[in-house]
């Protein structure tokens, strides 16, 4: 469905009877957007409560009251108010929802540095407007919000590892850029690491490696990666 939107006067008396019905319209679709079972393709910025904004601001510019958002025309204003609610509700729950896949299938690639961390705020933001807990990321409806909570942190934890590898992979290669000197990168897996509740054995993928091997790895290639130690 088209979401252009295009500009219309900033006087609600400015507006023409056509204007009037292209608000109308456009908050009808926002409706649809909103009220659908899944996140859809929408940019990222229109979130639930985007949504659920443009909409009350379209239908002041119609001329309307939440009664006109039912295509039936039988529902009141009030019964109309409860079903957006609750429709900003179930869509935050369901784009929290696919965040957390997300997240557990390492798929943070738009979201930058440190996508872990940030993708869990919007996690856990997107369910505390919604007031649920994280027993509402299961699909099912069958695991609490404690056992949401174990398998949240393993997740996390799997994310922080693999970045962790992939920085020690960068090191091992030479590859120090945004982190020079050698050292800044060795801390961040450090902390990585840490942050995951790993030592350094993590970062053997083969997971054959103890702690302290890969710790003498670590410091030969971050001594390797710093051109100032070679200086005579």
């Amino acid at each position: 469905m088209n979401t252009t939107i295009m500009q219309t006067p900033t006087s609600d008396h400015a507006l023409s009877e056509s204007d009037r019905a292209y608000c109308l319209k456009r908050a009808l679709e926002w409706f649809i957007h909103l009220s659908a079972s899944s996140v859809g393709t929408l940019p990222t910025h229109c979130t639930p409560e985007y949504m659920e904004r443009q909409i009350r601001e379209d239908l002041t510019r119609a001329g309307k009251d939440l009664s006109a958002l039912d295509p039936a025309g039988k529902k009141s204003a009030s019964e109309m108010e409860q079903a957006l609610k609750s429709a900003v509700v179930t869509k935050q729950v369901i784009i929290a929802g696919e965040l957390f896949k997300r997240l557990c299938a390492a798929d943070t690639s738009d979201y930058g540095y440190e996508a872990a961390d940030r993708m869990a705020r919007d996690i856990r933001a997107m369910l505390e407007n919604a007031g649920k807990d994280l027993s509402a990321l299961d699909p099912a409806g069958k695991k609490s919000a404690i056992e949401m909570e174990r398998i949240w942190e393993e997740a996390f934890a799997a994310r922080r590892v693999e970045y962790a590898r992939r920085l020690f992979a960068r090191l091992c290669a030479g590859d120090t850029a945004g982190f020079f000197p050698p050292q800044n990168m060795t801390r961040e897996i450090r902390k990585e690491l840490e942050k995951a509740g790993k030592d350094l054995s993590a970062l053997d993928p083969a997971g054959k490696k103890s702690a302290s091997e890969m710790e003498r790895a670590m410091v030969a290639a971050e001594i390797a990666a710093d051109p100032r130690r070679g200086r005579a």
